[in-house]
């Protein structure tokens, strides 16, 4: 069974003792709940009675939070019956004055500091997890553990009646999100049956602020800090009608978690004494008897310590999103996942650089200056790393540092204009938004060092700081050559925006930058002396430009077919519809997505791959503003941050960054062995032609190019072909196999064949 690791230096917590100790005190929050409370009240107290070894003594607390219908009025009739029954009636908490309950963290929290045993237990009124469990996690904390959870996720768990497949989606996205940024390794936080050692509970309760659904995860994370053991115990459980979680809660509990992840200010190591925490707790309050709200938190110590608390969660936010990218990117890489189309192609570039050449792929062709295909000289920044480490992997780690270095500008504008819910919003949102998850899934693209770029240039426009806006834009003209109409679209928006120096410059530059390198530089480079992706437009053929107004006019009269084209813009502008719509930083997106709309080529159309990853900067900026331009109506920028975490915890499971809750990521099957046993018999310095799959095993060390790729070097040393996983491409599997016996033919023997992978040398 799972469970925290106690850490003896740091378990010092004070404990919270209660008068009148009871062996157990069993707490259940309700909100309108009389008609599932009494068969609930009736089998909690009739396994109570039948088991007085386990707890002579007993309490059980039910929390009215505010309920309108009849639940107290239940409560009573069972205390009149069993004088161990006890009704509290929970106030409201601080600034929650509009709400009709305090919430389930609030009822919580009232019942447990009241609560007088030993040990506590807290369940649902629902008792969608039967009470006879309560056995299993009463051995768990005779072991010595602090608490003990149930757990609808374990292995050894029972489940009856399972819950309807969009809570089930909705759960496991929730789930992913708290392993991944709160609690790494727990299966289940949200299952509500769980029995805490009496003081401790009472001690971190106490210390707790959360009044919703999240507060099973600040208590738990607060266990864990403290160094206190919690054992995960699997159970039984049934879903229920009548449950209060709908799937609006799931945002609520998702903008919730955002919050307590990115809070800034940070919880004190706990003392071995405290002189916050009574050493009693309260007086009991008779049955039906209001309990008094918890005192509001300590004073905030100033606008400095607010704004270094900010700083530091927002560097900590984009150093957990680097940790979530590079491990995606680096197993995919060790798992043989990655492609020669790509990440091959680059790092070959980025060698040539560090060697203190001009860029050669020969991946393109033998001898091609990779500077005629696109022009993206910004990737001679990674020289000086590559030459420390020559690997495909210091592309891949350099590309998740860029990437996730963006949510810094984002989030420090968002909490700027609307808060820290509106900055745990953002970050939530840009960190797991599908075009940088593509991004991350799909090898390395020279495109990483624009989304930052953006990010820093947008959030200046959007702070009335032109010049800034202009300084950040411009470096995009080294990143890729379209990148120029994007700096000009931004140049004309400063310009609108009152500076129009500045803005007409950089829209200049932008424009003339595109021009310049797709007429200029590129062809100077190119074999063919002419840009390579003319003939990406629609009704054109290979080369040339004089047609270009017809296929322009062409591609825009399709910018929107086929449905494809409409799919990838919903998906781009969805998380952020509400407040982005009203910003004209959305017209930064125009001109990638016109390229690719316009282009033939049915691959810039869809979601896959890397081309929406530039998109995402560029929506989540024109959210910020959306939602300064909205300040003024709560409820509409309320309504666009809960619908941008619906929407973006929607989304999550269909794309990359789900593979690291699948157990296949993180083990590498035996056939990796292999193929880098076979790999290692090929030379350092030779010419190799193999696998799309395997060209990134090569290209730091050998000449590579892709097996049965057109163009490619004609006769390799060396021929290495993954026969029993083939991609597909550049060749069906049944061409792969004609032309592995044509090598045959022409004098290529076979060195070792081994799992599927084939190992010719001429």
């Amino acid at each position: 069974m799972l469970s925290f690791p106690a850490d003896p230096q740091r378990a010092a917590w004070p404990r919270v003792a209660a008068p009148q100790v009871v062996d157990l005190s069993v707490v259940v929050p309700a909100y309108d709940e009389e008609h599932r409370l009494p068969p609930a009240l009736d089998a909690i107290c009739r396994y109570l009675r039948s088991s007085p070894a386990r707890q002579a003594s007993w309490e059980l607390i039910v929390v009215d939070d505010g309920s309108t219908d009849g639940t107290a009025a239940v409560v009573r009739a069972a205390a009149s019956a069993d004088p161990r029954v006890r009704l509290l009636a929970a106030r409201r908490p601080p600034g929650g004055e509009g709400a009709r309950h305090g919430g389930k963290g609030h009822a919580l929290r009232t019942g447990v500091l009241a609560a007088r045993g030993r040990r506590v237990l807290l369940t649902d009124a629902d008792l969608a997890t039967p009470i006879g469990e309560l056995a299993s996690l009463h051995e768990r904390l005779d072991e010595g553990f602090a608490a003990a959870i149930g757990s609808r996720a374990h292995p050894g768990a029972r489940i009856g009646t399972p819950q309807p497949p969009l809570r089930r989606l909705l759960g496991k996205a929730g789930n992913l999100a708290i392993r991944a940024t709160l609690l790494p390794g727990v299966r289940d936080t949200q299952c509500g049956f769980k029995l805490f050692d009496g003081d401790c509970a009472r001690a971190a309760f106490g210390r707790s602020r959360s009044d919703g659904w999240d507060i099973d995860v600040e208590i738990l994370r607060m266990f864990r800090q403290a160094g206190l053991p919690v054992a995960e115990v699997p159970v039984r459980w049934s879903h229920r009608k009548g449950s209060k979680v709908t799937a609006g809660t799931y945002a609520e509990v998702a903008l919730q978690l955002v919050r307590l992840r990115v809070r800034d200010v940070p919880r004190p190591t706990l003392p071995a004494k405290s002189p916050a925490l009574p050493a009693k707790s309260p007086g009991l309050p008779a049955a039906g008897q209001a309990v008094p709200a918890r005192p509001a938190g300590p004073a905030r110590t100033g606008v400095g310590s607010e704004r270094e608390g900010g700083r530091t969660g927002r560097w900590a936010l984009a150093a957990g999103l680097f940790a979530l990218y590079a491990a995606l990117s680096v197993r995919s890489h060790l798992r043989l996942r990655t492609t020669g189309y790509d990440l091959g192609i680059f790092e070959q570039a980025v060698r040539s650089y560090a060697q203190g050449r001009l860029p050669v792929a020969e991946l393109k062709g033998p001898g091609f200056a990779l500077l005629g295909d696109h022009f993206s000289p910004v990737i001679a920044l990674l020289a000086p790393a590559y030459r420390a480490w020559p690997s495909p992997l210091t592309l891949l780690v350099a590309q998740a540092a860029l990437l996730a270095v963006a949510v810094v500008p984002l989030t420090a504008w968002a909490r700027q204009v609307a808060g820290r819910d509106a900055a745990a919003v953002v970050g939530f949102g840009y960190g797991t938004s599908w075009g940088i998850a593509q991004a991350v899934g799909f090898d390395f693209h020279e495109i990483c060092f624009a989304v930052p770029l953006l990010a820093w240039s947008l959030t200046a426009l959007g702070r009335g700081r032109p010049r800034a806006a202009a300084l950040w834009a411009l470096p995009l003209l080294l990143v890729k050559e379209d990148l120029g109409l994007t700096v000009a679209v931004i140049g004309l928006l400063i310009a609108h925006r009152g500076a129009r120096r500045w803005g007409l410059t950089t829209a200049a530059a932008g424009l003339a930058g595109t021009l310049l390198t797709v007429l200029v530089v590129i062809p100077a480079f190119n074999p063919q002396h002419a840009f390579a992706y003319w003939d990406k437009l629609p009704g054109s053929s290979a080369g040339g430009t004089g047609l270009l107004p017809f296929r322009l006019l062409t591609g825009v009269l399709g910018v929107i077919t086929p449905e494809t084209k409409v799919y990838t813009l919903l998906l781009v502008i969805a998380p952020c519809v509400i407040p982005a719509l009203s910003s004209r930083l959305l017209l930064v997106a125009v001109p990638t997505l016109l390229w690719r709309f316009v282009s033939a080529n049915p691959a810039y159309w869809g979601t896959d791959f890397h081309y929406s990853a530039t998109l995402m900067p560029v929506v989540f900026a024109a959210f910020v503003e959306g939602l300064a331009i909205r300040r003024d109506a709560p409820r509409t920028v309320r309504q666009g941050l809960t619908v941008c975490t619906v929407v973006t915890a929607l989304l999550l499971p269909q794309f990359p960054l789900w593979q690291l809750t699948q157990s296949g990521t993180w083990r590498t099957p035996p056939r990796v062995a292999v193929a880098h046993r076979l790999l290692a018999r090929i030379p350092d310095g030779a010419t190799v032609a193999a696998s799309n799959r395997l060209v990134p095993q090569l290209t730091g060390r050998t000449r590579v190019s892709v097996f049965g790729l057109y163009g490619s070097r004609p006769r390799p040393r060396w021929i290495v072909v993954d026969t029993a996983d083939p991609q597909g491409w550049p060749v069906s599997p049944r061409r792969e196999r004609a032309l592995l016996e044509t090598a045959a033919e022409r004098g290529y023997r076979t060195v070792a064949e081994r799992s599927g992978y084939v190992l010719l040398r001429s």
